[in-house]
């Protein structure tokens, strides 16, 4: 536990170095600043397997608190020519008389009858400590099983909304699907598929990704058909799945720190605006986008239509928390929407692996 509290110290700075990045970065593209904190995010998992090859930097700087600490309980050894105690007597050693002639002798060997205490039965706080197992490394177990647990649900309802779903094999889809793949650089296969309850399209999958339509995307006109798959397939090419499952493993490592909650959002809300960037360096017209993305957002909650699967288990294409933002930046003609190119990726690497390795030697307490 104390690793988790000394990673989670150095992440934060890292996280900090990000928003920071970020705000430098504003007038720069969405991508930039999404590797920002995508960056910060996968330093943070890095750290505590660095920190194991890392020589020590001893700094001293803080002072542990008691609950970091777990001293440990040693019993003295018996040294073998010591011999144990006598046991106590229940006669107390008084002084020495000579009793008189005609004074009766008392007897010395009776004991009084002793009451045994009644058994307390051990609570499971004294369970926990007669297991060497912290309490506070009890609640980090709880704290990591539940986001697993919400992790593990979400991918179960996805699982179980492309199951229900039926394969779109239908000329046009598939014929405009491999032209914007193509035009895009996918190589990897892409499936498509068509559900009865989702609002909005939605994709997940690394090595085989797919894309799951809502069952009016049957009679969408040509334009709303390109635009979708556009967004969806900037996904796909900018291996976003990966990097939210990256996201929801720190989130479920470190759940006891905000910022890493906060960098997760960062992480989310920066990814939609790059795919967008993407639908209109394509040429699509900012103004019909936004309509068409306010035509989705609109359907979301609706009686026959369910919400888009959860965010922490896939990716949908408009959500009613995030759109407002997403709005101003598709409108704003003086947003930068270039993608971020290998060798800014390259340096962006570069100067994540100088901060971590000096936070990874660096012993604060």
């Amino acid at each position: 536990m104390n690793l988790l509290i000394d990673t989670a110290l150095k992440g934060s700075l890292l996280i900090i170095a990000a928003a920071a990045a970020s705000y430098f970065l504003r007038n720069r593209s969405a991508a930039a600043r999404h590797a920002a904190w995508t960056g910060a995010v996968i330093g943070h998992l890095l750290l505590p397997a660095i920190s194991f090859v890392m020589p020590q930097w001893n700094l001293g700087l803080l002072t542990p608190p008691s609950w970091m600490n777990t001293p440990s309980v040693s019993t003295p050894a018996i040294s073998s020519t010591e011999k144990p105690a006598a046991p106590a007597t229940s006669r107390a050693t008084t002084k020495t008389e000579t009793p008189a002639a005609n004074t009766p002798a008392r007897s010395s060997n009776v004991v009084a009858p002793v009451t045994p205490a009644p058994v307390k039965q051990p609570s499971w706080t004294d369970k926990v400590r007669a297991s060497n197992v912290s309490p506070v490394l009890l609640l980090w177990i709880v704290g990591s099983a539940l986001v697993l647990l919400r992790l593990a649900v979400g991918t179960w309802k996805v699982g179980r909304l492309a199951k229900q779903g039926d394969r779109v094999d239908d000329g046009e889809w598939l014929s405009l699907t491999q032209r914007l793949a193509n035009r895009l650089g996918i190589t990897r296969p892409l499936t498509l598929l068509r559900g009865d309850k989702l609002a909005v399209p939605v994709t997940w999958g690394v090595v085989y990704p797919a894309v799951l339509l809502p069952p009016d995307s049957i009679e969408w006109p040509e334009e709303r058909r390109r635009f979708v798959l556009v967004h969806e397939m900037a996904h796909v090419k900018r291996f976003d799945a990966l990097t939210q499952l990256v996201a929801q493993i720190a989130i479920a490592v470190f759940w006891f720190d905000p910022l890493i909650w906060l960098a997760a959002h960062r992480m989310r809300v920066e990814r939609e605006h790059a795919c967008d960037d993407y639908v209109i360096r394509d040429g699509t017209k900012p103004s019909l986008y936004a309509g068409e993305l306010l035509e989705m957002v609109q359907s979301i909650g609706a009686p026959t239509r369910e919400s888009a699967a959860p965010a922490f288990a896939a990716l949908a294409m408009a959500r009613r928390s995030e759109f407002e933002g997403r709005m101003l930046a598709i409108l704003d003609s003086r947003q930068n929407r270039h993608t971020l190119g290998r060798r800014s990726a390259a340096a962006a690497a570069t100067l994540l692996f100088a901060l971590i390795i000096p936070l990874a030697a660096m012993r604060p307490f």
